[in-house]
């Protein structure tokens, strides 16, 4: 099976890892070595990220717990937990793959978040733990999920 590969991404600096075959879509690395996958156009709907998939020790609980920052509706597939409807996607589904052994792993992303208010202590009392305050060379904070996800977090 093969569509049109996904030229967009490569011309960003993504690298092919997989061309389609058993399963319908490209695996890619960003240039900083991150996997993610691409699927080739199969409707009318322009070209886009359909969702985003995040490596987890415990699936349903992350994702609850991004379901309540992000809202949306979170739904468990397996060990799998999928939120979707949330008003911030850019993507149809954002999908929490439960992983044995993550704890060793070091590939990790690190999120960008603009949050609506300027105050970080509601995104604490739901778990977060802050890395590194805001300063006058970087108004963003660094927290981290309960999975130890590092995001940054710019408040109005």
């Amino acid at each position: 099976m093969s569509g049109p590969k996904p030229d967009y991404l490569v011309s960003s600096g993504a690298q092919i890892v997989r061309e389609p075959s058993g399963e319908p879509w490209y695996v890619l690395v960003d240039p900083q070595g991150n996997e993610f996958c691409a699927y080739p156009a199969v409707d009318d709907r322009p070209a886009g990220i359909f969702e985003l998939v995040v490596k987890c020790s415990d699936a349903h609980s992350l994702a609850r717990w991004w379901g309540r920052v992000l809202g949306g509706q979170v739904t468990d597939e397996g060990n799998a937990s999928v939120i979707e409807g949330s008003p911030y996607f850019p993507w149809d589904y954002m999908v929490f793959d439960q992983v044995p052994g993550l704890e060793s792993f070091g590939g990790r992303m690190r999120w960008q978040v603009l949050a609506r208010d300027s105050n970080p202590f509601d995104l604490i009392k739901m778990g977060s733990k802050v890395l590194s305050k805001a300063n006058n060379n970087d108004p963003r904070w660094l927290l981290s999920d309960p999975e130890g996800n590092e995001f940054f977090v710019t408040f109005h």
